[in-house]
């Protein structure tokens, strides 16, 4: 519509270009960017650069689509009169990209500018709060919100307040927020309670939050009842567990996703395989962490080709393995023995499904090797790893030549990480517990004193071993 605007020679004004420039920030197309960019140049032909409106509708674009700062920091600096709207896109942009302490820094710079936030502009800023240094800042806003009496009125305010100290292990104060929002209290409110009590290990508590929803009649939706069901996996018994699948069906919610995600992952935890398997295939169109859950659940309970078998199931099913994907089918190669299984897999990850293997990745393939005594191997995979091995590796690799008495393969592997690694005195230590009496004995290997550039060479009594 906008180019039909301007093939009719339809001057544009401040508010087309609001709306065309929100279009391009909301629309999540790869093209939105430069779409946006070509957008802001146009502004300036029609000198409307200044204009609050449209240097809004830039800052709001810039928060959600770039991820240069600086565009986000010119777009808000062109604004001549800011307004809370400018205000609050602008701190949610420095929220976005990590920048904590600037935005509380722009809220304060807000409040002395003479422009006062609304409910949007505090829970913004509080659900941006991710450091601990932060809490200090985000303690301070909620006692402005306190004194404005933001906390009781909207829900938004008061829920962006127990979510905060939830994910900060302060239930005391999540729960006197959520005690204070007698009116506005929410499945958001409930949700984000549960949530943080069972992450402190109080799944018990968590679950009483369901009882309080059901007293004060606020809607369960899908969400929470996922969360509910994430604490009755860690609780002895399965009873609680079997409740709630009960109550997912009386409210509709059991053909939701991620109902049925943390049911198979309830089930797993409390080893009952045959209810994990059958939720699974209830579901129409099960996602990656569908197939990841009842994987991951077969191979923690020692099911090992049965979850390889799952495995091979969500393949032919053509839904697209992950990272996570792979690096639970390695586990349960790697625990079950099935190390040529596991080699394949390994190998599979790029090259047929365009996954590429991550260091923790590397890491479990190192020790399924290690285990089942392929150490030539694994030493030549350390070698080739496109991404440079990290001391644990080298440990644990030099560890396992300890353990199946190859000499020739430690001796290499020892040296090359002396290289990377010369002055890890842990490492030295490992190293001179397998050069010992054992290996002195055998092979007449001398570890010579450290330099002082902490090299180790070997003094080999019989022909230099390769």
């Amino acid at each position: 519509m906008f180019r039909h605007m301007e093939l009719a020679a339809v001057p544009p004004n401040a508010f087309t270009f609001a709306g065309i420039i929100a279009a391009c920030s909301s629309s999540g197309h790869p093209q939105g960017l430069q779409a946006g960019r070509q957008l802001h140049a146009r502004v300036f032909k029609f000198a409307l650069e200044h204009d609050t409106s449209v240097c809004n509708a830039l800052v709001d674009f810039y928060s959600k689509s770039s991820a240069r700062l600086l565009d986000l920091v010119h777009a808000f600096n062109a604004t001549d009169t800011p307004n809370v709207v400018s205000w609050t896109a602008f701190i949610s942009g420095l929220a976005r990209h990590g920048r904590d302490e600037d935005a509380f820094a722009a809220f304060a710079e807000m409040r002395a500018s003479g422009v006062q936030p609304n409910s949007f502009t505090v829970s913004t800023l509080l659900k941006g709060c991710t450091s601990s240094q932060c809490f200090v800042n985000a303690a301070k806003i909620h006692a402005y919100v306190l004194k404005t009496s933001l906390q009781s009125l909207d829900v938004s305010v008061g829920n962006s307040l127990v979510d905060l100290y939830s994910r900060f292990a302060r239930m005391d104060g999540a729960w006197t927020v959520a005690t204070s929002m007698a009116l506005v209290r929410d499945s958001f409110t409930y949700t984000s309670l549960a949530k943080g009590l069972n992450q402190v290990g109080l799944p018990n508590k968590a679950l009483e939050m369901i009882v309080h929803m059901f007293q004060e009649g606020v809607h369960v939706d899908s969400f929470s009842l996922a969360c509910f069901l994430s604490a009755a996996a860690t609780l002895p018994s399965i009873e609680p567990g079997m409740q709630l699948h009960c109550c997912s069906v009386k409210l509709g919610l059991s053909s939701q996703v991620s109902v049925s995600n943390s049911l198979i992952n309830m089930y797993s935890k409390h080893k009952c395989l045959e209810d994990a398997k059958s939720v699974l295939q209830s579901i129409r169109e099960p996602s990656v962490v569908s197939w990841n859950a009842l994987i991951s659940g077969l191979a923690s309970n020692g099911s090992y080709y049965e979850a390889l078998s799952v495995f091979e199931d969500m393949t032919l099913g053509g839904a697209q393995p992950d990272a996570i994907t792979f690096s639970i089918v390695l586990h349960a190669c790697t625990h079950g023995g099935l190390v040529d299984i596991g080699i394949n897999h390994f190998n599979s990850m790029r090259k047929h499904f365009g996954v590429s293997p991550q260091r923790s990745h590397y890491t479990l393939f190192l020790d399924m090797l290690g285990r089942a005594g392929r150490l030539a191997e694994a030493a030549c995979t350390i070698e080739a790893m496109p991404i440079q091995p990290d001391l644990s590796m080298y440990r644990n690799l030099l560890a396992f030549c300890e353990l199946h008495n190859d000499l020739v393969v430690g001796e290499n592997v020892a040296r090359k990480a002396l290289e990377l690694y010369p002055s890890d005195t842990v490492f030295q230590n490992m190293l001179s517990g397998i050069c010992g009496a054992a290996w002195k004995h055998d092979r007449g290997v001398h570890v010579h004193s450290m330099k002082s550039d902490a090299a180790i060479s070997f003094d080999v009594s019989t022909s230099s071993m390769r």
